[in-house]
């Protein structure tokens, strides 16, 4: 994998990074990692990323990771030099389940089992479930999903994700790639409430738990163990610290991030379905450093014997950064080796599956994908 890292006026940079970039006669996909910082646009990027001769992946996240640092500036140009599929679906919040999957379908076309599938959506868009639900559909087991939600910290939509069809709101671009990796998915948080059936809710909207209201429930919990008030002007900077885990049959609760009230209902990033069973997490800084540093040991017992690493691309969600500050560079040191070529983003939601399980969109949860040689 080629990489290369923009930092000086990144997004008047893109057109000759990404030209560059795609002159590479052994280049057969380019993944474009920006951030919101710089102002990408339209304006400033469709003429560029229409005129690459090259697939595209990629979007515009809060923060990247390059290395051992986080940038909230810059632009990671990745070359793969492995064969890909690339398929971009558009309204995705719109799209029906059917042709979402006639759209993702040939991405699977001559794909081998440990392929890894990469995909990143806009993280405000409505669709991610079905994205979820379409990618399995599509793909199944036997392969690997690793990917993200673009989009800015201030939560207002806007064309977040990179592809050929230009910088596109509400889209997702996916990518199978010839490529096996191994994987791993943790997040660390724990709970500290009983489970609460999600009586009735729309998408990522929780009106009801147990048939109260879910604000009414979310806010005993947090008054029994020490959390600031949820009606005030701050409700983010109290309920990062406090996000749900939906159970899982078998396997580690799905975080889902409570970033708003709207009235006694609680909007979080991805769905969460009526009938499932969630518990109010809280986490500690150090157990969520722990299962990041579990994540990266996963992810290289996950790989093929006898594999060596040729990238480490680390999905992370930009609300750890929130939570951890200051400490969250020591989860970067957990995750990333000396000397390895280590390339990410700090998203809004994670697109990942762990070992043959199914894939999710997780929250508040870190994601290692070793990339073989």
């Amino acid at each position: 994998m080629h990489v290369d890292l923009i930092t000086e006026h990144p997004r008047e940079a893109l057109p000759a990074a990404l030209s560059a970039m795609a002159a590479r006669p052994d280049v057969h996909l380019v993944m474009l990692l920006g951030c919101d910082a710089d102002g990408h646009s339209p304006e400033s990027a469709d003429a560029a990323l229409r005129a690459c001769p090259k697939p595209i992946v990629g979007g515009v996240f809060p923060q990247l990771l390059h290395g051992a640092d986080r940038l909230e500036s810059g632009l990671v140009v990745a070359g793969l030099r492995r064969p890909a599929r690339v398929a971009t679906v558009s309204a995705l919040s719109s799209v029906r389940s059917d042709e979402l999957a006639d759209t993702v379908e040939p991405t699977a076309e001559g794909g081998a089992p440990g392929d890894t599938v990469v995909a990143f959506a806009d993280g405000l868009s409505s669709g991610l479930a079905g994205l979820v639900d379409g990618l399995f559909d599509v793909h199944g087991l036997g392969v690997h999903y690793v990917g993200g939600g673009a989009g800015s910290l201030s939560l207002k939509p806007s064309a977040c994700v990179f592809t050929r069809d230009g910088l596109l709101a509400d889209a997702a671009v996916v990518a199978r790639l010839a490529v096996q990796a191994g994987l791993g998915v943790r997040h660390g948080w724990q709970p500290i409430s009983d489970a609460y059936r999600v009586t009735e809710s729309r998408r990522n909207v929780i009106e009801t738990l147990d048939w109260r209201p879910a604000l009414d429930v979310y806010r005993e919990v947090l008054e029994r163990h020490g959390g600031g008030p949820v009606d005030g002007p701050d409700f983010f900077e109290v309920s990062k610290a406090f996000p749900f885990g939906i159970e899982r049959v078998g396997g580690e609760l799905v975080v889902r991030d409570p970033i708003a009230r709207d009235g006694h209902r609680l909007v979080c990033v991805g769905e969460v379905p009526q009938g499932a069973f969630v518990r109010i997490l809280q986490g500690r800084p150090q157990a969520l450093v722990e299962a990041a540093a579990a994540a990266r040991r996963d992810a290289q017992q996950a790989l093929p014997p006898g594999a060596g690493v040729r990238c480490a691309l680390v999905i992370d969600c930009i609300s750890r950064v929130l939570f951890l500050g200051e400490g969250f560079s020591d989860e970067l040191r957990a995750i990333s080796r000396p000397g390895e070529r280590t390339i990410g983003a700090l998203t809004l939601g994670e697109i990942a599956n762990r070992g043959r399980s199914c894939v999710e969109f997780h929250n508040k949860t870190a994601v290692v994908a070793l990339l073989a040689d």
